[in-house]
């Protein structure tokens, strides 16, 4: 056995526990050297008894401090080539204030900055440290100083500081301070003036954050309002429109994360390369067997797309619906999801899709068809060829909240809004789908939303099932039971229908709103379904 050391009474190997354990001793060792080395430096600046040692005059402010050349020369390139040249200046006058020149030098010495120095001061001493080159100071050393001392009085002013755009941290601390105290920072005419003096990449990171928290309409119009005059626009319609150039991605230039349907939500794949691609082995045979479907994942939703044949036998990319991350926790974008998709689409080894990126919006519970067509016709397509499709898939939740803020009062809209000649085709009617839905449907004691259709009872009849059954979507059904015990029938090769044939004992009036149009059925068995195909195959309408 080899030779080693012993660790609480045990033998360890070299190089194991034991090793560790010194290595750790040595560490600790050498930051007490250095401590104490930076305290010995410290003392040549504050001690009297140093004083003859000083060769250079700092000036601020008509205010003197004494220092040594060797150890600012030793901190800051800017000082070195000050004084290791052939002229060495014995005082040096700074335009910046006092209390800043003073933490800068105290800081070259190895001390921290001093606990409580205002904010700004702060800064300004980050500042004068980058432009000085000097190398013993960062945003490591301040971030919590400065955090710590936030108010609704002084946040806006130091997220509006020039330094702070050179500190993503920071930046994105001091928005969080801001969206979480949003209302009151807006309202103080001084802080309102300073936010709108913004730059877009933290107007764009402060609204995600406030679209996440939004839940009412009282902060929706706040923050639409608040956006509106930060972008010196006229109407929020153009906003609206404006807006879906902004940069939203979190991660810029990064490919989405694809999931299959029987993958949990929100987990996290092994491997983000192979997620981040979608490939479809034997092509010709998937499209004549099962079609492809996937979930693209993102912040606030996972957007369900398929692969299937559309016009002039053309492959399609057709986007079904937004799945909410976080059910059961409100928020206002959740009504109308938004997103743009920039696709790549691989086939024989050529990137066969080069359009724009597409945006695509859903209003919350309403199927929608919207699909992107790719150039690769059905007939062109061999049993052995493959297909890889990437995307990268930006939502935009500002859009959300925009439409989301229109229809909340849809009378103050027109009056306000000219929604019928500014608002886009994608957006217009996703609101008039969305308000037409909801002005036809009928005023029932429960309303149940279900997948891409909502089930209403009629009257005070009671709902026979449980009612995490009766909010699961459509696709689900025949997965839950003991209710459902008929079979899964597929109606054609794009939707499923299933009926649902539990122990019904009472008769239900079941209303289907489908595409913005109302149908009822009397029956005992109650037959559930998506899609656009006609419902008289399953249901006759009754009026």
């Amino acid at each position: 056995m080899a030779q080693g050391t012993k660790v609480n009474g045990q033998g360890v190997p070299c190089g194991t526990d034991g090793g560790a354990a010194e290595r750790q001793r040595k560490q600790s060792n050498q930051h007490g050297r250095l401590r104490t080395f930076q305290q010995n430096i410290f003392a040549l600046l504050a001690d009297p008894s140093y004083e003859a040692l000083f060769d250079v005059v700092i000036v601020s402010e008509n205010r003197e401090l004494r220092a040594h050349q060797c150890v600012l020369a030793a901190c800051s390139e800017y000082f070195k080539r000050l004084f290791c040249g052939p002229e060495t200046a014995k005082r040096i006058e700074f335009q910046q204030r006092w209390p800043v020149v003073h933490q800068l030098v105290r800081c070259m010495y190895g001390a921290d900055i001093e606990g409580g120095t205002d904010p700004e001061i702060i800064l300004e001493v980050l500042a004068e440290a980058r432009n000085l080159e000097i190398n013993c100071l960062s945003m490591d050393d301040c971030l919590s100083l400065i955090v710590d001392q936030l108010s609704v009085q002084n946040c806006a002013r130091i997220l509006t500081h020039d330094e702070v755009a050179h500190h993503k941290e920071l930046s994105r601390q001091v928005c969080g301070y801001i969206v979480k105290r949003f209302a009151d920072v807006v309202r103080a005419p001084s802080s309102r003036q300073q936010l709108l003096q913004m730059p877009r990449n933290q107007i764009v990171y402060m609204v995600r954050e406030l679209c996440r928290r939004c839940d009412n309409n009282r902060d929706t119009d706040l923050i639409v309002r608040f956006v509106v005059d930060w972008s010196s626009f006229d109407t929020a319609c153009d906003l609206l429109r404006d807006c879906k150039l902004w940069d939203w991605a979190v991660e810029p230039g990064a490919l989405s994360i694809f999931r299959d349907e029987d993958t949990p939500l929100g987990a996290v794949p092994s491997n983000l390369l192979s997620a981040a691609q979608w490939r479809i082995s034997n092509l010709k045979a998937a499209l004549r067997e099962s079609l492809p479907a996937k979930f693209v994942c993102g912040t606030y939703f996972d957007w369900s797309v398929r692969l299937d044949v559309g016009a002039e036998n053309k492959l399609r990319i057709v986007y079904e619906s937004a799945i909410d991350r976080t059910p059961g926790q409100p928020a206002c974008i959740k009504r109308f999801p938004a997103a743009l998709f920039a696709w790549q689409a691989i086939f024989r080894g050529e990137d066969v899709f080069r359009e724009r990126p597409v945006f695509i919006c859903f209003p919350e519970h309403i199927g929608l068809h919207w699909s992107t067509t790719l150039h690769i016709s059905t007939a062109d397509v061999s049993e052995a060829d493959e297909l890889t499709l990437m995307v990268q898939m930006t939502e935009i939740p500002l859009v959300s909240l925009i439409l989301y803020y229109f229809s909340s009062d849809l009378n103050q809209t027109l009056a306000q809004e000219d929604i019928l000649n500014r608002l886009p085709h994608i957006e217009y009617r996703c609101l008039s789908s969305y308000t037409l839905f909801h002005q036809n449907a009928p005023a029932l004691s429960t309303d149940f939303k279900i997948g891409e259709f909502a089930c209403c009872i009629a009257g005070d009849k009671s709902w026979p099932f449980d009612p995490p059954f009766a909010a699961m979507p459509v696709r689900h059904w025949n997965k839950m039971g003991p209710h459902d015990t008929a079979q899964t029938y597929r109606m054609d090769k794009y939707y499923e229908l299933t009926p649902l044939l539990g122990q019904v004992t009472q008769e239900l009036r079941v209303f289907l709103i489908l595409h913005n149009k109302l149908f009822t059925s009397k029956t005992a068995a109650t037959a559930g379904c998506v899609g656009s195909w006609a419902l008289d195959a399953i249901c006759p309408p009754h009026g």
